[in-house]
């Protein structure tokens, strides 16, 4: 007999073994099942946070494109500007070159009738009262002969359209006498 319960007890060592075996593979499994439930729990959490940096990260780098893009334009519209202000400062230091030259030529012109005029002012003083006046008259009605001409053309019109205004007037009188 106690063989027979030696045989029940191991039975029941076999069976309590067995039993703790399988309760020991339950929890293994359950904690395999928790580890894999964290681990996607863990990966879920690291991939939206991965995704919200990754966003964040777009954002920062689309603001900063956005703010270069500004800088980029603003720079090249005060080029522009830079480069029409350029422009017209060439533009006109060439006029200030231009009138100048103007000037120097103007100069020389000048410097060249001074000395005409004192070499005939010598010539002058040489003539007599007399020469001197026929001189200076010659000179001046050479110079001022076609504007002298086109001042007695301008009063003969402005007689003759007084003539002709004063002949309708007296002829609109005489009709409204008679009418």
């Amino acid at each position: 007999m106690q063989k027979i319960i030696e045989d029940k007890n191991a039975k029941n060592g076999v069976s309590k073994s067995e039993n703790m075996l399988k309760e020991a593979q339950n929890k293994r499994e359950e904690l395999i099942r928790d580890a894999e439930k964290k681990r996607d729990e863990i990966l879920d959490s690291a991939r939206k946070e991965s995704s919200e940096t990754l966003n964040s990260a777009k954002s920062e780098s689309n603001e900063l494109l956005k703010k270069a893009e500004k800088l980029e334009e603003r720079l090249l519209e005060k080029e522009e500007k830079l480069e029409k202000k350029l422009e017209e400062i060439e533009k006109k230091q060439n006029f200030i070159l231009e009138k100048e030259q103007e000037v120097e030529e103007s100069k020389k012109k000048l410097a060249e009738k001074v000395s005409e005029l004192d070499t005939k002012l010598a010539e002058i003083s040489k003539l007599s009262e007399e020469e001197a006046k026929e001189l200076f008259l010659k000179q001046v009605s050479s110079r001022y002969s076609d504007e002298g001409i086109a001042l007695i053309e301008n009063a003969r019109k402005k007689v003759e359209e007084r003539k002709v205004e004063m002949a309708r007037e007296i002829l609109i009188k005489s009709i409204q006498q008679y009418a």
